[in-house]
């Protein structure tokens, strides 16, 4: 069961993290985003950043890292 709370009328509920592989390869999915961006990106998850035959990992990266904040 997941967690939640109730605040006031609301109620929120944590979702937990997907896991398993990413639906393609993240050069694919994300083709825009720069190097520094991907390098950004496996500082947050390196453990999840194997390298793919394109050259990238298969991790996507975080949405800061992918709009170049």
């Amino acid at each position: 069961m997941l967690p939640s709370r109730r605040i006031g009328p609301f109620t929120v509920t944590a979702l937990p993290d997907g896991e398993g592989p990413f639906f393609s390869a993240r050069s694919e999915a994300f083709p825009d985003a720069t190097d520094d961006q991907w390098a950004a990106a496996d500082r947050f998850t390196p453990e999840r950043s194997p390298p793919t035959a394109a050259g990238g990992s298969g991790s996507a990266p975080s949405p800061s890292a992918a709009s170049g904040a």
